[in-house]
């Protein structure tokens, strides 16, 4: 598992002292923000999907490593098909770059 700041993670919406933005967007726990999702005008709605992105990120990892464990588990129960085998090293390979590995 990663070091990051575990989840849940939610959109929090917050004035930017720096910025004087009274709407700026961040994504974080009750241990502080996590990321700020820069968003201004036309980019307000990518901004908003951007954060709901973010925020799902530890519930997402989480159902990788699940999904990666029943596609191994079932691996060893049967033959797989190549294409099973293709999607077991995606999965994999998502996780590592969540956690930062190679």
């Amino acid at each position: 598992m990663s070091k990051h700041t575990p989840g849940p993670w939610e959109i929090l919406r917050y004035c930017n002292v720096r910025d004087n933005d009274p709407d700026a967007v961040g994504v974080g726990s009750d241990m502080g923000i996590v990321a700020d999702v820069w968003k201004d005008g036309v980019m307000e709605e990518a901004g908003d999907a951007n954060a709901k992105l973010i925020a799902a990120a530890p519930e997402l990892l989480k159902m990788l490593e699940i999904a990666g464990a029943y596609v191994k588990e079932m691996g060893s129960e049967h033959s797989w098909p190549s294409a099973i085998e293709e999607d077991y090293r995606n999965i994999r390979a998502a996780i590592a770059k969540a956690e930062g590995r190679p």
